[in-house]
């Protein structure tokens, strides 16, 4: 009954050690790929070590005054002066913002985005 009203909350399964996701390519795996370290408990093969739900992880992060200034800070502290020291000053950002103005518009509305330790957007 719930299911139908839109009262869902999906569960990802993460990896003990928060190394990775078991999402998408990694749906089937029983190892995380970084650290080895099973995704289920030993002994029962089915019963997951470690479930992650997205939805109360970022309603948290309002909570507290100081997580709440830094979720805000794209709105309150980014300026627009042409150097790019953060996701809000790139293109595809700016682009989002013009396609979705009601959620652009709302300063606790949350971008998700991928982070990739070393890697370089811009090339030379």
């Amino acid at each position: 009954m719930t299911k139908d009203l839109g009262f869902t909350c999906k569960t990802y399964n993460a990896c003990l050690s928060n190394c990775m996701l078991f999402m998408g390519e990694y749906e089937e795996k029983d190892k995380c790929e970084t650290c080895e370290t099973c995704r289920y408990k030993k002994g029962c093969k089915r019963i997951v070590i470690k479930q992650i739900l997205l939805k109360p992880r970022l309603q948290k992060l309002f909570m507290s005054l100081k997580t709440t200034s830094r979720m805000k800070w794209h709105i309150e502290e980014s300026r627009d002066d042409g150097s790019f020291r953060h996701p809000t000053d790139s293109q595809a950002w700016k682009n989002f913002d013009k396609k979705n103005p009601s959620f652009a518009g709302d300063v606790r509305n949350v971008r998700l985005g991928l982070d990739a330790d070393g890697f370089n957007p811009i090339v030379e």
